[in-house]
């Protein structure tokens, strides 16, 4: 889809929401805040920037663009429109409180006599293939690593040697990281500029599906009483509680049921029987995983005597939970990973 047609297939969009194509007005203003056009009816206008990726850096360079847009014109109702607008996108424009829809059908719009709230619709421009390099299983060490520790500059040495990853490709994974504006580089090393933008660009990738997850019943009389016999059976370094068990022994947010955690080593025979645990799905209270790479244990602590991930790690994992994970995720973000060093 050429860029000079998307803009025009987003007005086609817009127009169809709004259902009543008659009462607006298309009308170009390119020195208008820059937005790339703008809707008018007798009682209202909305200011539309389009982007073809909903990646969190440029749904963010857009939100920038319609306030400065909304600061000329506050009259006018900035909109972002998108191919499809994913979960970090959504969270973005909700803290701008500025509306948005994508060419897939979805939207989430507000204006004065006016709602559009569509959601559900699948993404009709998804491409086959791997998600972002950054954030794949490997490369996404370096991304925990500035996120645990994004108060400090590294240098290339130094994440190589803590993410045990060659040179060669830690420096591609910095290299795109950086051309996405989302670290810069200076004389001490690399630093996060925005480790709020950053989380939500890794989460809009993630997916705790990827990892390997044998799910089964074991005799407990709760969640925490089930944690804490597998801390006892698996050995202090060879397992990290994730998910609802994480969150809960590092904030004591709400009970669960469900225990989740990672395991160093392959599951069989021999736990099953020291956990008497049973692999089913029906009525499953442990999830034993299997993760897709060695990172998800980098910056694990110890929360009265059980060993959890890092609430990084557990906060992504919360997003593939049952329960009240969504809570839980909620409250793990605001009392563990509220960071002040924006740009």
């Amino acid at each position: 889809m050429p860029e000079t047609s998307l803009s025009a297939d987003a007005n086609r969009a817009l127009l169809g929401f709004l259902g009543t194509a008659s009462e607006w007005r298309l009308t170009e203003e390119p020195s208008a805040g820059g937005v790339d056009f703008v809707l008018e009816s007798t009682s209202r206008n909305l200011a539309v920037e389009v982007r073809r990726s909903s990646e969190v850096t440029s749904i963010r360079d857009a939100l920038r663009a319609l306030e400065e847009h909304r600061t000329a014109h506050p009259k006018s109702v900035p909109l972002v429109a998108t191919l499809y607008m994913g979960p970090a996108g959504k969270a973005l424009c909700a803290e701008k409180k500025i509306g948005w829809f994508d060419l897939s059908g979805n939207a989430d719009i507000s204006a004065p006599n006016l709602r559009i709230l569509i959601e559900g619709k699948p993404n009709r421009f998804k491409r086959p293939g791997r998600a972002s390099s950054i954030f794949s299983p490997k490369a996404a060490r370096i991304v925990r690593w500035l996120l645990i520790y994004g108060d400090s500059d590294w240098t290339q040495h130094q994440l190589t040697e803590g993410t045990r990853l060659d040179k060669g490709y830690a420096s591609r994974v910095l290299a795109t990281l950086r051309g996405q504006a989302l670290i810069r580089q200076g004389g001490g090393g690399y630093t996060v500029n925005d480790r709020d933008l950053l989380l939500k660009a890794w989460e809009s990738h993630y997916d705790f599906s990827k990892h390997r997850c044998i799910k089964g019943v074991m005799p407990a009389r709760s969640g925490e009483e089930a944690m804490r016999k597998i801390a006892s059976v698996v050995g202090h370094d060879r397992y990290a509680a994730t998910g609802l068990a994480g969150a809960w022994f590092i904030d004591h947010f709400a009970n669960f049921r469900t225990a989740s955690v990672y395991l160093r080593d392959e599951p069989g025979e021999k736990l099953y029987g020291d956990l008497s645990f049973v692999p089913t799905e029906k009525g499953a209270n442990v999830w034993l995983v299997r993760p897709n790479d060695e990172g998800v244990f980098d910056g694990r602590g110890e929360y009265e005597g059980v060993v959890c991930a890092h609430p990084v790690q557990v906060y992504l994992d919360l997003g593939g939970h049952p329960e009240r994970a969504a809570e839980a995720a909620a409250h793990l973000r605001s009392t563990q990973l509220s960071w002040t060093n924006h740009a």
